[in-house]
């Protein structure tokens, strides 16, 4: 995927001084498994919000598919002998990182110190070393935007969640990102970010509650909670919202000849019936009918 190496710095040709880089290898042309030549970076590394639409779980089997970094090219289909245990990881896990096995069956990794996501290889030292880098550098400057805009009253950067994509982009590593504030259940990056993706279908969104909306969604259902789930705390309270909105939907489909809720009744009283039985490790499936109303709330 990648390679890293401690910063770079020196002379230049003339004798001047060279600020310092970052040396990173972009994947190999001949072998996308593999680091290809390695390059000094600036120093100020490449990086791209998105939303969870950027996660690439359900696209990376797609040869040549978008930003896909590591395309497989051998396969090895034989099982040994005696093979009755088999672990989640091909190697061993670098420290403070572990790996989880989604509901669906992806595998993804967390480190549980700085809340951090991500699905690429981290066992692979040298593609852990790009990733831990990314993180800090992110981590660092949310520290000084939050000094710099007086936010530590609003928010707890010790429970920031941060998800980090690399992908590969004409043969340039391309750190995709965004950070997650439980608190608000929000998305939220470090720069300006066009929200085309979210608010293309609905037309005058202008205001900032309305983009609120938008941003909510993808933390829910299909979004950041159910591809993410493992920090996503289930409480009592939150339980009560979703009974809410299920409750206050079904009024509105059996009394509304226009609704906006996308679910008929018949799935509603589905959903509401599930809501005793799920406990924390059905996290993933509680919020999809939250999803789905914001979705609905948003468009209407």
């Amino acid at each position: 995927m990648t390679g890293s190496s401690p910063t770079t710095g020196g002379a230049t040709p003339d004798g001047s001084s060279a600020p310092p880089g970052h040396l990173i290898a972009p994947p190999s042309v001949n072998d996308p498994d593999q680091p290809g030549e390695p390059i000094v970076d600036d120093g100020r590394p490449r990086f791209e919000p998105m939303s969870t639409h950027g996660v690439l779980r359900y696209e990376n089997h797609r040869k040549g598919g978008r930003g896909v970094i590591r395309t497989p090219i051998e396969t090895d289909y034989t099982i040994s002998a005696m093979s009755h245990e088999y672990p989640e990881t091909q190697d061993s896990l670098p420290d403070g990182w572990t790996a989880h096995r989604h509901p669906e069956g992806a595998l993804y990794f967390m480190h549980s110190d700085s809340k951090t996501f991500t699905e690429v290889n981290i066992c692979n030292k040298v593609i852990c070393g790009d990733v831990e880098y990314f993180v800090d550098f992110l981590f660092r400057e949310l520290r000084v935007e939050i000094n710099n805009r007086n936010l530590s009253g609003s928010l707890n950067i010790d429970e920031v969640q941060l998800v980090v994509e690399p992908q590969a982009d004409h043969q340039v590593l391309v750190c995709r990102y965004y950070f997650v504030n439980p608190k608000s259940r929000s998305l939220f990056w470090l720069n300006d970010w066009e929200g085309n993706e979210i608010f293309s279908d609905c037309r005058g969104v202008c205001s900032l509650p309305h983009k609120g909306l938008g941003i909510q969604s993808h933390y829910c259902r299909r979004k950041h909670w159910a591809l993410f789930p493992n920090l996503c705390n289930i409480t009592e309270g939150l339980k009560n919202d979703i009974t809410d909105m299920i409750l206050h939907a079904t009024c509105d489909r059996l009394t509304s000849n226009r609704s906006s809720c996308s679910l008929n009744v018949e799935d509603l009283k589905h959903y509401l019936s599930l809501i005793d039985k799920i406990s924390c490790k059905a996290d993933c499936v509680l919020i999809r009918p939250q999803e789905t109303q914001l979705q609905s709330i948003q468009v209407a």
